[in-house]
């Protein structure tokens, strides 16, 4: 699945009119409206909960998906998460950092990906850094990861080359299955 995540700062969220921006910029980008998630930390879900499930469901009424981002630093009431239109929650590295089993980051790390599935979301582990975190997440089906491990940051161009790569080389490994 393409999509473009894009961070959102507190000031945007809080605009009086931010959802009706969004659409503006997707008309002028000429982007479909499928392939951009937004990224909203925790915290700011969780600074006004009735406006932000009004905003999150107006964003999907466009097409819209959300992302919370550094999931698992904030004070989230999990019973109000439920309510929430979100697709996918984005673990916050500092629970990934010391991946191992027995550890208390391994436990809220499997919690994460086990209430992520329960909500029927998506989870991403961000900053993964090395083979035994990967594999870690996924023994427990942590769906998708980022981090160095996987590639730095990279200009557009150079990461449409690693998605174009990585693309020809899932068509050759179906082609073998």
């Amino acid at each position: 699945v393409k999509r473009i995540a894009v961070n959102i700062a507190g000031q945007q969220f809080a605009m009086p009119d931010f959802v009706a921006l969004v659409s503006s910029v997707l008309a002028e980008t000429g982007l479909e409206r499928g392939m951009l998630e937004l990224e909203i930390t925790e915290s700011m879900l969780m600074t006004d909960e009735g406006r932000s499930e009004k905003l999150l469901d107006e964003l999907h009424a466009i097409g819209v998906s959300v992302a919370i981002d550094d999931f698992g630093t904030g004070y989230s009431n999990f019973q109000r998460l439920q309510h929430l239109a979100i697709d996918r929650l984005k673990m916050d590295r500092s629970f990934v950092r010391d991946l191992r089993e027995g550890t208390d980051d391994g436990a809220i790390a499997a919690a994460i990906i086990s209430m992520a599935k329960a909500l029927n979301v998506g989870v991403v582990a961000e900053g993964v850094e090395s083979f035994s975190q990967l594999r870690f997440l996924q023994e427990r089906q942590c769906g998708q990861a980022q981090g160095f491990l996987l590639s730095r940051a990279l200009p557009a161009s150079e990461a449409r080359l690693l998605l174009q790569r990585a693309r020809g080389e899932r068509r050759r490994l179906n082609r073998l299955t």
